[in-house]
Parts: structure tokens; sequence; C-alpha cells
């Protein structure tokens, strides 16, 4: 992981836990390219206020299929056809990474896309509870570009009985459901690997009451690691996203 440097700024809204821990940055040696990487110029975490998320999974809904998809099988799992019924709230964050000039295409790649110089992650989910086990449907984004290069993960995160050391991911592969061990896997084992004890601890003795009370409290313990570390657990390696995210081999 790398320090702290004047080129990273937090900026949070109403869980006031995240900024009192010192900002934490993956060491881009695992870039990996041939090529001089440009310094970092800025970063930015943003906290998104639970009715952006919702409007933000809303429009994806009706572009995306595989979120569809998630949604479209929530009725069934929690029972109701009214699914605000089972809401318990919604959870998003944003990092965004820029440099101080552009970075092409590592040689022997041909990417007619051209060089990145920006990465935009989002990670958004709704929550809901059906009866004590507790559901997450969103996605996880990065984007490069302004959305030319761009990796979108819809998936379902499921605590059965609210048991947060046991959680069954959901994805839509092929237009059917899947039970995957994959991105929360690559989150949780970025967390124990370089977050420290404290946010590992977290894990252990955050409440476990919904996603969004154990998410709030993992980010107040965490700090700017988890968000990190979701967008480690989203790049799927590329070049052209893990000079910022890093790679977490999901």
């Amino acid at each position: 992981m790398r320090g702290t440097d004047p080129g990273f700024m937090m900026l949070v809204g109403p869980v006031p836990e995240l900024s009192t821990l010192p900002p934490v940055r993956f060491n881009r040696k695992e870039h990996s390219m041939s090529a001089t990487l440009p310094p970092i110029a800025h970063e930015a975490i943003t906290y998104f206020p639970p009715r952006q998320v919702e409007r933000e999974l809303e429009s994806l809904r009706s572009t995306n299929s595989d979120i569809a998809t998630l949604f479209a099988a929530l009725p069934e799992r929690l029972g109701t056809d009214d699914i605000t019924r089972a809401s318990e709230g919604s959870f998003g964050y944003s990092l965004t990474s820029s440099l101080t000039s552009p970075l092409a295409p590592p040689e022997g790649v041909d990417d007619h896309r051209g060089s990145v110089n920006e990465l935009d992650f989002h990670w958004m989910f709704n929550a809901y509870s059906a009866g004590t086990d507790q559901l997450a449907v969103g996605a996880v984004i990065v984007r490069a570009n302004g959305g030319e290069y761009e990796n979108i993960y819809a998936l379902t995160l499921e605590a059965p009985n609210q048991n947060y050391t046991a959680v069954t991911e959901t994805t839509v592969q092929g237009g059917t459901l899947r039970v995957v061990d994959g991105w929360w896997d690559a989150l949780t084992g970025c967390l124990g690997r370089d977050c420290g004890s404290v946010c590992l601890g977290a894990a252990i003795s955050c409440p476990k009451v919904n996603w969004i009370a154990f998410l709030a409290c993992l980010a107040g313990r965490c700090g700017g690691c988890i968000v990190k570390c979701a967008a480690c657990a989203t790049c799927d390696c590329s070049w052209w996203c893990k000079w910022a995210a890093g790679c977490c081999n999901q």
C-alpha cells in the first residue's frame, strides 16, 4: 500500500468516521508496465447520499440487463411484490483518480481507445431484509475516458441469518443467476491483506443488523482502504484500471 501524499483528498458526506482515518493507496508497482507511469495528480473519495444511489441503480436497471435480472429476482426472494417494504436503505461511494499526464497502452497492446488519464469507480448497493437474512443488491463500476473503458459488475450479496462471515455472492452469467466466489472474496481478501488489523477486526465486531450498518461500520474502521479494495476487486487487472485500483485477481 502507498502512504499519503498531497495529491490525495477525501470527500465524504454523513459518514464522519471515514474522514478520521488516514487515506491509503495501492503501490503502483502492480501496474507492471514498461513505460514510466505518470504521477497521480489527484484522488478523491465521495460519499453518495441514499437517494443518489437509488436513482443511479434505477437508471442502470433500464440499461444493464444483468442488473435488471438481479432486481427482477428480488420479489420472490423477499416474499413480497413491493420490495420497498423490505428496504433497509442504500449505500454508495465513488473513487476518482487522475494522472498528471495521459497513460498510453503498454507496449504490444493494440487498443484503439487510446490513452487514459482519469479513472472513476462507483460502488452502489440497495439493502433489503428477508427475515433474518440480509441482502445487498447493486453494482460496482470502473470507468476511464468518460466510459470509453468500462467494467460493470452486477451482484447480490446475502448474509444468511445476519452471518457476514458466510456471505453468498450471486451474479448473472448468460442471463442466469449464478452463485460465485468472486468480488466479495476479492474485497475481503484485500481488507485482510492490505488494510491492517483494525479493519480486519471490524469484519467481526461491526454490528450486523443489516448491510447498511455493516458497510458503514467497515468504512468507519477501514477508512479509504475499503473503497480502494472495492475498486481493486472490480478492476479486471487490465492496464487501464490497475494503475489506480490495483489488481486483486478476482
